[in-house]
């Protein structure tokens, strides 16, 4: 249409005008300024314009190319280079791209890439500033309008990281930083909210994860070619720091180019490599990294839109920035990293799991720093963490169910701890405030319920955090804000309860309604129950489908008194054991079954018929309350035992022997049950582990408790260590030596292919794994004062193999393996060390069966949790109302 090619005719007289009244031109004759490119660049476009009736019917590149050559431009200045990019800006959000246009995915192409290259002539910080708000501008408009969905990976890619670059540039303004970051909140908003119309490519962890070695810099005045914009007086004025410092008023190229180029660039002034974002040598405030990029290396040459690759990438980035174990993070960068990082939290939601290559990162780096800032001293950023940790147990937590439970035992952990400067009475304040939030989640105390306190191997983390809401809401002196927040939750898990039951009850009125006319006029007893006449099928987000038979399916119509549950003594101690015995006292005398479940830890899996559901998915029909009793019951035996296993081995397993949670000592299931329990139970003494295995009595156990690891496909390092890291190996050398020959026996069997393309024999297997751990002492041992050589590693493994030696690059994988990462023992580490083995034994269990966390959106539990916690909210309320002050009303 004629009114959009006048849209971009009146923008192109605009520039001329600005043009002609610079330095470049002014002094110029006519004739004589239209020689320059540039110049003759809008000339041309004009007389293009002035023969086309309807815009559309021009090429995208045909009015884009002159405004992108002018931003471009090293000789052009500030305003000119302005004035270009707001023309674009308006070229965008007028609409003249169509996103069906054939070239119009060229066409936001090149625009992208003139703006994130942008170079001009500086002439005062503010007006220098000016433009890049510009160009911030036309990037979010870029990003936000339909056309910007035909952007490739990489642009997206550029775009974000030329608006990382200016937030985190401190030479710039407070106001333009903070623009900048609101920016980056818009994009990274938009770019989550899609994750739903975007599919896992097969190609985007092994291509695009070695695209960033390191997304954060270590060293302060290391070159890494970043860009300088092209205001020669400023890197004069400023010397050895303006090169450092690296593009405060442009942005950066985050492609980059090889070396030679790099070099070539330099000698001509320009100053243009790879884009990174760098920190001075004297500031300690920002910290340089390698720009993020996501290329997609089966899809170079083409103009594919953007897709999971660049989102995984600015995950990746933004989980690099809230890592405190990088000295360079400062707080101001953590800040904005937590900020984007609950954004991202908000946006995806559960779809951020549903990827594997998302879920990866938010399984370990993302939930690994969170949980470790939450230890951070600068309470806005404590808080910062908590708010982001918050939405990750609510959104996340179908996919994290160990890093769940860790997050909350930190969150107990911080709130049991004294005051101290670390931890403040409003940090407290903070976690209290927290863990309320969660407590009026729906169902979320049914789950913690479910997958942990009825699960053999985990903590009881819905007991506890009742247990310690109860104890913190009795104040010895007074009451302060900590003790009614933590009264505040207790009673916010009681009211979840009631929400829940009112929730559930419209979906079975039907039936309720017929057991309540069956009962009228007639003295029916408290508590009774009322069963759903048809079953339910439900799919949660995880993909699993949770069904329920009609004859397990059932409804608690009246909640039970008070004066029922306070008749038991024991539920003062919470014995959980007496929940069946008072559901069947409060159930009337009809045949009905006890109140029935449709999610626990206990589960069996069916196969599904074809043509009921999709075919990857599975049927699952979950535990009964009863069941999840007797699942806890045998956890109160298994944690005796295991306080006697760790005072004395053999007294612990025949007290289980005892309580036949394992098979007699003659039964040829014992070996097999009693290295499931050394392997799983997570609070067994390593030490003492070692110790029952490496006994000579005991040869069935340590070849069951070996043949527990699964080793097919695993290096030989890589093995032991797994191994090694399960129980404290004995000092003694005959003890030593026959779990190792147990090992190599197993390995080999799970690697045949290693004999005879390596390995000669079993025995050598044997000897190697020997001389691993002498190495593994000899680089890390602090009693050693000159370590091992490679060379010498080599030398003394000769003629170990029946009589030949090993193949030396081999040998070299072995030892750079045990250089890079120490194979740590069990209980030889404290602190840091410690933690980070706790983690991997995290992550191990998070690849394992045990992972699967079950949602619960039934309120069959509701009985089994009140019968927990009721003592200490009545203990809680009678207290308050006891010591309460007696208030006027006016």
């Amino acid at each position: 249409m004629r009114g959009e090619v006048s849209v971009v005719q009146g923008e192109v007289s605009q520039l001329l005008s600005a043009m002609r009244k610079t330095g470049r031109w002014s002094g110029h004759a006519r004739t004589e300024g239209e020689q320059d490119p540039l110049v003759r660049g809008l000339h041309k476009l004009q007389t293009v314009l002035n023969g086309t009736p309807d815009l559309r019917t021009l090429d995208v590149m045909v009015f884009l190319h002159p405004f992108c050559e002018i931003i471009q431009s090293d000789d052009t200045t500030g305003p000119v280079t302005g004035m270009a990019i707001s023309s674009l800006d308006r070229f965008l959000a007028y609409g003249l791209i169509s996103p069906g246009h054939p070239s119009a995915a060229g066409g936001v192409a090149a625009l992208s890439e003139s703006v994130t290259h942008a170079r001009f002539v500086g002439t005062n910080p503010a007006s220098d500033e000016v433009v890049l708000m510009k160009i911030l501008q036309v990037l979010h408009t870029l990003m936000l309008t339909p056309v910007g969905r035909l952007l490739s990976n990489e642009s997206v890619c550029e775009i974000m990281q030329s608006c990382f670059r200016i937030c985190f540039e401190t030479r710039l303004s407070e106001l333009l930083r903070n623009y900048a970051e609101s920016t980056l909140v818009d994009m990274v908003q938009l770019l989550f909210i899609q994750l739903p119309s975007f599919n896992e490519d097969e190609y985007t962890v092994d291509d695009t994860a070695s695209i960033i070695d390191q997304t954060i810099t270590a060293g302060g005045e290391e070159e890494r070619g970043s860009v300088e914009p092209c205001v020669e007086d400023d890197v004069e004025e400023e010397g050895g720091e303006g090169e450092e410092e690296g593009g405060g008023r442009e942005t950066t190229d985050s492609n980059g180019g090889d070396e030679h180029d790099e070099l070539k660039q330099q000698e001509e002034g320009l100053e243009e490599g790879e884009a990174g974002l760098k920190r001075t040598a004297h500031e300690a405030e920002f910290v340089s990294s390698d720009v993020i990029t996501a290329t997609s290396r089966h899809r170079q040459g083409t103009l594919a839109p953007y897709g999971l690759p660049c989102v995984r990438e600015l995950l990746r980035f933004l989980v690099s920035i809230i890592n405190v174990k990088e000295r360079n993070n400062s707080e101001s960068l953590l800040h904005i990293g937590l900020n984007l990082v609950t954004v991202v939290l908000e946006s995806g939601r559960e779809d951020l799991c549903r990827f594997p290559s998302l879920a990866q990162l938010v399984q370990d780096n993302l939930s690994r720093s969170l949980f470790t800032l939450l230890r951070h001293s600068n309470f806005s950023v404590f808080s910062a963490t908590l708010r982001a940790v918050c939405l990750l147990l609510q959104h996340c937590r179908v996919h994290l169910r160990f890093q769940v439970e860790w997050g909350l035992a930190t969150l107990m952990e911080l709130f049991t701890a004294e005051n101290t400067a670390r931890l403040s009475h409003e940090k407290k304040d903070a976690v209290l405030e927290t863990i309320l939030r969660l407590c009026h989640y729906p169902y979320l105390m049914a789950e913690l319920y479910v997958n942990y306190d009825c699960s053999l191997y985990c903590s009881n983390v819905f007991e506890n955090l009742t247990k310690l809401l109860s104890k913190s809401s009795l104040p010895t002196q007074g009451l302060s804000s900590n003790h009614l927040l933590s009264l505040d939750a207790l009673l916010a898990i009681i009211k979840s309860f009631q929400s829940c039951q009112q929730q559930a009850l419209p979906d079975n009125a039907l039936a309720v309604n017929s057991q309540l006319s069956e009962t009228e006029g007639e003295n029916a007893p408290s508590g009774a129950l009322a069963t759903s006449q048809e079953g339910s099928t439900q799919i949660n987000s995880a993909g699993i489908i949770f069904s329920s038979r009609p004859e397990r399916e059932t409804v608690l119509v009246e909640e039970m008194s008070i004066t029922s549950v306070r008749s038991d003594s024991a539920l003062a101690d919470h014995v959980t054991e007496t929940a069946v015995e008072i559901a069947g006292q409060s159930c009337p005398a009809s045949g009905m079954d006890t109140v029935k479940a449709a999610s626990g830890y206990m589960m069996a899996i069916r196969g599904t018929r074809e043509g009921d559901f999709p075919p990857e998915t599975t049927v699952v029909e979950l535990a009964t309350p009863k069941e999840l009793i007797e699942i806890r019951q045998r956890k109160k035996v298994i944690l005796a035992a295991t306080e006697q296993f760790n005072l004395k081995p053999k007294q612990g397993i025949t007290f289980l022997q005892e309580r036949r949670v394992i098979s007699a000592s003659d039964s040829p299931q014992y070996p097999a049950e009693v290295a499931s329990f050394l392997v799983d139970n997570p609070w067994l003494d390593k030490a003492k582990i070692g110790e029952y295995i490496g006994d000579r009595k005991n040869p069935p156990i340590l070849d069951a408790f070996v043949k527990h690891f699964s080793l097919h496909g695993t290096h030989l390092v890589d093995a032991l260590r797994h191994f090694l890291e399960s129980f404290r190996l004995p000092g003694e050398s005959p003890v030593i030596a026959r779990i190792l020959e147990t090992f190599s026996e197993h390995w080999l069997s799970c690697n045949k292919e290693e004999l005879g393309k390596v390995f000669a024999n079993r025995d050598a297997v044997y000897v190697l794994c020997y001389a691993i751990l002498m190495l593994n002492t000899d680089q890390y041992s602090t009693q050693v004062k000159k370590r091992m050589s490679l060379e010498e590693f080599i030398h003394n493994q000769r003629k170990i193999n029946n009589g030949e030696d090993f193949p030396r690059q081999f040998l070299t994988d072995i030892f750079n393996r045990i250089r890079e990462d120490e194979i740590i023992m069990p209980d030889e580490h404290k602190g840091q060390v410690k933690e980070n083995y706790q983690w991997k034994v995290l992550l191990h269990r998070s690849n394992g069966p045990e992972a699967t966390y079950l949602p619960v959106n039934v309120t069959s539990y509701n009985q089994d949790l009140y019968l927990l916690c009721w003592s200490q909210s009545v203990a809680a309320l009678s207290y308050v109302f006891e010591n309460a002050e007696e208030r006027p009303l006016y």
